[in-house]
């Protein structure tokens, strides 16, 4: 099989980005805060992750595992009618079951992640 040459137009092969190691900023009993700067600044978008470890969803029986996944659905249906509003304003949540405990995201507009967060965690209250 015979190839043309390459053009200025043929894309190239793609190169895996550099690994990079969030420095850690603050650390306290039980917590680390870590952040990493993508560099990219054409939208304003932040996420949120928070990982709430306890012995009850980290639990490795298949009992625990099935009322753990229950669980993280009634609260996703619980949460749904009054974070409705989320998805045309830009933002997205999820809450889903972890090997550590449960795991709540939270991402979108930057400015409006606060709001967010502040009624994912009144609703798991």
């Amino acid at each position: 099989m015979i190839l043309p040459p390459p053009s200025g137009a043929t894309p190239s092969a793609p190169r895996a980005p550099a690994r990079l190691t969030p420095p850690s900023h603050e650390e306290a009993q039980g917590a680390r805060v870590w952040h990493l700067d993508t560099g990219h600044f054409d939208r304003p978008r932040a996420s949120a992750l928070l990982l709430l470890r306890t012995p009850l969803v980290s639990d490795t029986t298949p009992a625990s595992a099935v009322l753990t996944e229950l669980a993280c659905q009634m609260l996703s249906d619980v949460m749904t009618t009054p974070l409705a509003s989320c998805a045309p304003a830009g933002l997205g949540w999820a809450v889903s079951p972890h090997a550590g405990g449960l795991l709540v995201q939270a991402g979108g507009y930057s400015q409006r992640l606060p709001r967010l967060s502040l009624d994912l965690a009144a609703s798991l209250a």
